[in-house]
């Protein structure tokens, strides 16, 4: 703008505007991991399981070393296994009648059972 005695003159005036553009940028970053693994073996014994096969004909036979406990013919996933079977308490294995007896009764037939007074 110019005052130039009383005629006012006006110049054109250029306005530059600026836009400021933020643009993304992409960074890259790698990282590297190392993993380092260590195994341990270890080994277990297990124990023995002795499978007894039975004697179909005879699928109830006494336990010899104690007198409430018998052992009985059974199908199982690995076929005709003789399993270990227990009487209920203050109960013997009667071998004549193939059932759990009372000891007085049973004593008689297996003399190698004995009645501990308790």
């Amino acid at each position: 703008l110019c005052h130039c005695g009383s005629t006012t003159v006006t110049t054109p005036t250029t306005v530059t505007t600026t836009k400021l553009v933020t643009e993304p940028s992409t960074t890259t970053t790698t990282t590297t991991t190392t993993t380092t693994t260590t195994s341990t073996t270890t080994t277990t014994e297990q124990p023995v399981v002795e499978i007894v096969t039975c004697d179909v004909l005879k699928p109830v036979s006494v336990h010899p070393g104690d007198c409430s406990k018998y052992y009985q013919c059974a199908e199982t996933e690995r076929g005709l296994e003789q399993l270990e079977r227990e009487c209920a308490p203050l109960l013997w294995f009667n071998p004549e009648s193939l059932n759990c007896d009372w000891p007085e009764t049973v004593k008689h037939i297996r003399p190698e059972c004995t009645v501990t007074e308790g």
